[in-house]
């Protein structure tokens, strides 16, 4: 587990800039001045009453900006949050050791170390570790449940790993190096977050300035009326918010963030970047059943963002949902989802460098021309049950470019159960690798592609198939041999390649006495090739041919046929259906007639 959460934390370190870009050709009502384009993704908005677009926000080459019409340069508000009171300055811990016979709680040397300074601080404590515990998410807040409004404090120092608290634990738990969380901050910075928001959101468009700092925060941030309509940021500089135990997300309508939330799920064209969200342990969130921390549409953008520790237990929440219309694609670039609740990656959502290791995978829900696009990511699934890394629903397409898809013990790769809608998923360069089964298209209109793609399962690598579920092999791809082919149909075999025929492919199964295989046919493979027998000994009458594939088909051909192309003496004829029944890995022939000791004889073979 440390190993996926250094992987998590590399993965959040990547910054991009915005740029400018040449929208693709519409109406426009409102256009950039002559050399300049709209600054990409903020400077272009959407006029539902004309049907046309606005270009209001745009960029030289130079980079300078300036509003549409060559006005004044346009320009965002920019909020403080330190300027209306957030002070921030909180520290998590991972290794504490509580006891519930005593106020005294000692911490191992690697987590920040406590002073006198801190006497006074709020201190809450969890019985769950850092680095997850592999879906089991049993343990709770041991210390601060109910904070706030009751919030336990720091009430001596012993030494830097060695201070007293206000409370008893509620139960013991820790041993000083892989377990378990803890948190100290002097205040709740809950209350002056939420007003340095309702500045920025007055102020729209704006800019809302997050401290480069930890802050504790024990309540949903957002609002009830939107002014604006688009162009809100959310800009933090390697801020952490830890969301203390007593967050309750009851007052947050299903349609809001719960974090910088808006009516009407998100403005357009909002950002919300470089910052992250701890839950400190607390996998079951109060109110937060179906609920969403981060809601994301129309052109918006989530980018180095980061859910760790909070809320997996939480049945229906979500950490990001991206969702709109085609004509305004939201963006996930570098987002992470570590032991928290899982990514919705919804209609006309592209999202990019995703790692999400959750206990219930994420969710991918195309909707008729609003597809879907993920590229370089990761998800892993962890729990116990029949789970799925990756749980695609609704109709469309789903394109999946060098993703990797992984499933713990008794988990499942990639699972379609949306219902009758046909949905395309289009695997390209994916890995699925499953303790479970690799795919389940368990739907009517289920329709994979796979292309250079590997597909593995512990159970099968493919299974659960609805009938009329299709997979198309387009090439390059690894299947499994496990696959339960039951209610599929697949279409092509170019996959099955890539190995060359061998004379010990071809088994001279009975009557051919002491003959040999003497050539094989240059490029001959499973689907088709040659051959040639030079017959010794006393060869008997109807002899047989096994030939095993050099390379396993996924699925048995419908039929394969042999032929006698060439030899030195006679014919021996392969009279119809003589060829049996062909399994996935080999067919018997049965010939007709006697070979000829010292001759030789040459067949084409194919399968389909």
């Amino acid at each position: 587990m440390k190993k996926y959460l250094a992987i998590a934390i590399f993965l959040f370190s990547a910054l991009i800039p915005a740029r400018a870009q040449n929208p693709p050709a519409y109406q426009v009502e409102l256009a950039c001045p002559a050399g300049s384009n709209p600054l990409n993704p903020v400077g272009t908005t959407w006029n539902a009453s004309t049907g046309k677009y606005r270009q209001w926000l745009c960029v030289d080459s130079n980079g300078n900006v300036y509003g549409a019409g060559g006005g004044a340069a346009a320009s965002l508000s920019v909020i403080y949050a330190n300027n209306y009171g957030v002070i921030g300055g909180a520290q998590q811990g991972c290794t504490a050791i509580f006891s519930n016979v005593s106020h005294t709680v000692t911490t191992g040397a690697g987590d920040p170390p406590v002073s006198n300074a801190d006497i006074g601080s709020i201190i809450v404590g969890s019985s769950n570790a850092c680095g997850g515990n592999n879906g089991a998410y049993t343990g709770g807040t041991i210390v601060g449940a109910s904070c706030p409004p009751t919030c336990p404090t720091i009430t001596g120092v012993t030494s830097p790993h060695i201070f007293t608290i206000s409370v008893l634990p509620s139960s013991s738990a820790g041993d000083g190096t892989t377990c378990c969380i803890w948190a100290k901050g002097k205040v709740d910075d809950g209350p002056a977050l939420q007003a340095a928001y309702n500045a920025a959101i007055a102020n729209c468009p704006a800019t809302l300035e997050l401290p480069g700092t930890s802050m504790l925060i024990g309540a949903p941030i957002f609002v009830s009326s939107f002014p604006c309509g688009n162009a809100i940021q959310i800009e933090g500089n390697g801020s952490m918010l830890l969301v203390l135990p007593g967050f309750d997300a009851t007052a947050v309508p299903g349609s809001v963030g719960m974090f910088f939330g808006i009516p009407g799920a998100a403005p357009q064209n909002a950002y919300f970047r470089n910052f992250s969200v701890s839950g400190l342990g607390v996998y079951t969130v109060t109110g937060a059943a179906s609920k969403i921390a981060l809601y994301v549409t129309y052109a918006a953008l989530v980018e180095n963002v980061g859910f760790y520790q909070w809320g997996t237990n939480t049945a229906g929440m979500l950490s990001v949902y991206c969702g709109t219309s085609p004509d305004s694609m939201g963006n996930l670039h570098n987002v992470i989802t570590y032991n928290g609740p899982p990514m919705d990656i919804g209609p006309a959502c592209y999202g990019d460098h995703l790692f999400h290791l959750t206990r219930f995978g994420v969710q991918i829900g195309p909707s008729g021309s609003a597809d879907v696009y993920t590229n370089d990511s990761q998800f892993y699934a962890y729990s116990s049950g029949t789970f799925a890394a990756a749980a695609v629903s609704g109709s469309g397409n789903w394109i999946s470019t060098a993703d990797s898809f992984f499933g713990n013990s008794g988990m499942n790769g990639i699972t379609y159960n949306g219902g009758n809608p046909t949905v395309s998923i289009y695997l390209n360069q994916d890995n699925v690798a499953a303790g479970g089964t690799g795919l389940i298209p368990n739907s009517t209109g289920a329709v994979f592609h796979l292309h250079q793609t590997r597909v593995s399962g512990t159970t099968n690598s493919l299974g659960g198939a609805s009938a009329g579920s299709k997979i198309f092999d387009d090439c390059g791809n690894t299947m499994g041999a496990n696959g339960n082919w039951a209610n599929t149909a697949l279409f092509n075999s170019c996959s099955v390649t890539g190995t060359a025929l061998v004379a010990g492919n071809v088994g001279l199964t009975s009557g051919w006495s002491t003959s040999t295989v003497t050539a094989v046919g240059a490029g001959s493979d499973s689907h088709k090739g040659t051959f040639t027998i030079t017959a010794a000994g006393t060869p008997g009458l109807n002899p047989t041919i096994t030939l095993t594939f050099p390379a396993a088909f996924w699925v048995a051909p419908t039929y394969c046929t042999l032929q006698q192309v060439g030899g030195t003496l006679g014919v021996l004829t392969v009279p119809l259906n003589a060829a049996g029944t062909p399994t996935a890995t080999s067919d018997l022939f049965t010939l007709s007639g006697t070979p000829v000791a010292t001759q030789t004889y040459t067949f084409s073979y194919g399968c389909q």
